[in-house]
């Protein structure tokens, strides 16, 4: 399992924790974008929700190039037309905000979810 590991107590001290509310999601590359504190910031998805995606999605989730982790993106969005038109959950998630402006998405204020699973085949929207 990916995780983030601090060196020493001065590493901690780079982050800050606050709760944002997400605007929007690319499942492309697992980035997005967060209101925080009036702000709106980019962020990568750093969130564990693998129950069940080895199987669908093939391997353990991985860390991106750009610090995401690879599917962490599908664990905030409910639906397939969520999904389809990119519209992200808007509870409260939790932001892992380094002090060099770079934010992770880390989870949701009030527990966990698992990973939204595209149906095979993906279904038609109807509008």
């Amino acid at each position: 399992m990916a995780t983030i590991d601090f060196v020493n107590i001065g590493d901690v001290l780079e982050y800050e924790f606050a709760t944002g509310i997400l605007q929007s999601i690319n499942f492309d590359d697992d980035t997005g974008t967060a209101l925080v504190n009036g702000a709106v910031l980019p962020v990568v998805f750093f969130y564990h929700c693998q129950s069940g995606w080895d199987s669908w999605y093939g391997s353990a989730q991985t860390i991106r190039a750009n610090g995401a982790l690879s599917g962490s993106a599908y664990g905030f969005v409910s639906n397939y037309h969520d999904y389809y038109y990119k519209i992200p959950a808007t509870e409260t998630v939790v932001i892992m905000k380094k002090k060099d402006g770079t934010a992770r998405v880390v989870g949701y204020r009030d527990g966990w979810r698992e990973c939204y699973q595209v149906p095979t085949p993906v279904p038609p929207i109807q509008e």
